[in-house]
């Protein structure tokens, strides 16, 4: 890692995600490997339970450190102070009011400004389909001209793509466009 910093002069973002890698590492591991390289500058922690291995994380270390499983379990991570989330979730912006709304009021803010997308983000965190429904939302909003996934990802079928605009109707009015 301290060779690939240093030729590229590039930080590196450490990430924990047992669930693609099949590799599971304990938070005091992760801990050790920041310990052992000036090269981490932050960590994204996707082992379940995320909270809890963002408190570890935070606690040992003074690294900013990212949730991500597509937003599942944000409030959580925030509280367990997480510095926010790199997740895959087809409306990124209002994570990031999430997490604003966290830092200028809190869990209740926060609380507020999630509820209302958590059926989409929930549907969106589906194992091994969740990256072909957010690509067919992000289709669906004009941002892809395309929901195709490449080989060999699994595609939308007639009953997602139902679910999928189901979840679109239902979403708070959001710039005009959903």
């Amino acid at each position: 890692m301290n060779t690939i910093a240093t030729e590229t002069g590039l930080g590196i973002v450490l990430q924990d995600y047992p669930v693609a890698s099949r590799v599971s590492v304990t938070s005091s591991h992760v801990i050790e490997i920041v310990g052992r390289s000036d090269a981490i500058v932050a960590v994204k922690s996707e082992a379940p339970p995320t909270s809890v291995a963002i408190s570890d994380i935070t606690t040992a270390t003074d690294l900013p450190v990212f949730g991500g499983l597509g937003g599942l379990g944000l409030l959580d991570e925030l509280a367990a102070g997480s510095a926010g989330a790199m997740t895959g979730f087809s409306f990124p912006e209002v994570l990031s009011r999430v997490v604003t709304a966290w830092r200028s009021g809190g869990y209740e803010d926060a609380r507020t400004h999630y509820i209302e997308w958590l059926p989409l983000v929930n549907f969106e965190a589906q194992p091994g389909i969740g990256i072909a429904i957010r690509k067919a939302s992000l289709h669906l909003r004009g941002i892809f001209g395309s929901e195709a996934v490449r080989e060999p990802g699994p595609t939308m079928t007639d009953v997602l793509w139902s679910m999928l605009r189901q979840h679109h109707r239902f979403l708070p009015t959001h710039n005009g466009r959903n």
